[in-house]
């Protein structure tokens, strides 16, 4: 590496703080930009939810629930739609406006954890994931029903 000083020479410990300069400066730059792109998305940690505040959060009136579980499973009381989890996009005509809030589950949280990054790229910003799935939901003994949609689709008032 030559010298940026040309009045100094050839000088091999000035090359190698410049090189661990020259290395320090793009680190921080990737540190910067890695930063920047991290916000714009959104962490999945996020969105979860435990079983005592998804229940709260599912019993508002302005909430959409989804279940997103392959194969169809029994449902939280008040799910709104059931679309398999690598359905959405196909689906995207049953999901609410992205400015609805959506509430979303599967068995064990996997399938929904994929689910809560589809639907930040379609533009969704609160979404709100069960952390364990139904299996925590089982574990509190909180109320599921006897509903199945059968085919993806929405819950019709009954």
């Amino acid at each position: 590496m030559l010298p940026l000083d040309p009045t100094r020479g050839f000088d091999a410990a000035y090359d190698r703080r410049f090189g661990i300069f020259l290395a320090s400066l793009v680190l921080a730059v990737a540190v910067l930009l890695t930063d920047r792109n991290r916000s714009r998305g959104s962490d999945p940690a996020d969105h979860d939810r435990d079983p005592e505040a998804f229940h709260e959060i599912v019993n508002r009136s302005d909430v959409y629930t989804l279940d997103v579980h392959v194969p169809e499973q029994r449902h939280i009381e008040g799910t709104n739609a059931f679309i398999p989890y690598d359905s959405i996009r196909d689906y995207r005509h049953l999901l609410p406006d992205e400015d609805v809030p959506i509430a979303l589950y599967c068995r064990s949280d996997s399938m929904s954890r994929q689910v809560t990054d589809v639907l930040s790229k379609l533009g969704y910003e609160e979404i709100h994931l069960l952390r364990g799935g139904i299996q925590a939901w089982n574990e509190r003994d909180l109320p599921l029903t006897e509903h199945r949609f059968g085919d993806p689709g929405v819950r019709t008032v009954e």
